[in-house]
């Protein structure tokens, strides 16, 4: 396999990770998009339950409406852990394919221009001794 074959496999792979970074990213968007909606809902009905605790509402009303935060909430805390689960999976994208494709593809630039000053400094050599 020859160098150019070489990067055209690293870019292909490249791409193909940023194209898997995206979707996880755009899932990542959805998920803490979802999230900001039930903590409004969330702040909503805890907002509510203080106003019947002001007013002093009788204690089935109270519990009736107590229920609703304390589901949000859990739906909250479940929302949490799958952003944190979706960000952990975009930072191990990342590290693993990311950074190794850049790595190779900026090696692979490296060996490219050394081989060309090596080229051209034997060009050099065999000018000067010529001379």
């Amino acid at each position: 396999m020859t160098t150019t074959e070489n990067s055209d496999d690293i870019i292909r792979s490249h791409s193909s990770t940023f194209e898997i970074l995206y979707a996880w990213d755009r899932k990542l968007f959805d998920e803490v998009k979802a999230n900001e909606s039930i903590r409004k809902e969330y702040n909503k009905k805890c907002d509510q339950l203080k106003r019947q605790f002001a007013k002093g509402c009788a204690d089935p009303v109270i519990d009736k409406t107590r229920v609703v935060p304390k589901d949000l909430h859990s739906r909250v805390i479940v929302a949490l852990h799958s952003v944190d689960s979706i960000s952990k999976c975009i930072e191990k994208i990342g590290m693993k394919s990311y950074y190794h494709n850049s790595w190779s593809l900026y090696k692979g630039q490296l060996i490219r221009m050394w081989k060309s000053i090596l080229e051209c400094h034997h060009a050099q050599y065999i000018t000067i001794s010529l001379a």
